[in-house]
């Protein structure tokens, strides 16, 4: 799914904000928390996975992994039916909100080095970067397909 310029504004308890300026700021976490998680060097992208097969020569370097935000789906589950009621400090009623909008975003995970080993190993130190947040209380999940990683 593609965001661009027209993208939907997202309305909740803390007023409108646009889509593409928190797919961007997410994009922009990502790409810090990878490069602090990864070897130094290691190029984080973020292109479509046909930008990255066509490249004429593999990485010699510390290799590229991309991640490619391929899906958005909103969470319907436990969404209230009716406004939010705000209250202040003190309980007293000061008016309602829209309820919050939750979204699953699915990324396609992949690595890109001088060899096979090498991507292999981009992807297991990825996979290993989840491992502190996907412990049972969280709600990431993600998987290892035997070609590429795919989190949710």
């Amino acid at each position: 799914m593609a965001v661009g310029p027209a993208a939907a504004a997202l309305t909740g308890p803390r007023g409108t904000v646009e889509t593409r300026d928190v797919l961007a700021d997410l994009a922009s976490s990502l790409r810090e928390w990878l490069t602090a998680e990864l070897s130094p060097g290691t190029v984080i992208g973020f292109d479509p996975p046909h930008v990255l097969a066509g490249m004429q020569r593999r990485p010699q370097r510390a290799g590229i992994v991309n991640v490619f935000l391929y899906g958005i789906t909103e969470d319907l589950d436990g969404i209230p039916a009716a406004p939010v009621r705000v209250r202040d400090d003190e309980g007293r009623l000061t008016g309602t909100a829209a309820p919050a909008r939750n979204y699953h975003l699915t990324y396609l995970v992949t690595a890109w080095a001088a060899g096979t080993e090498e991507e292999i190993e981009l992807l297991s130190s990825s996979v290993s970067a989840w491992a502190p947040i996907t412990a049972p209380s969280s709600s990431i999940s993600s998987s290892v397909p035997a070609a590429h990683a795919v989190t949710r």
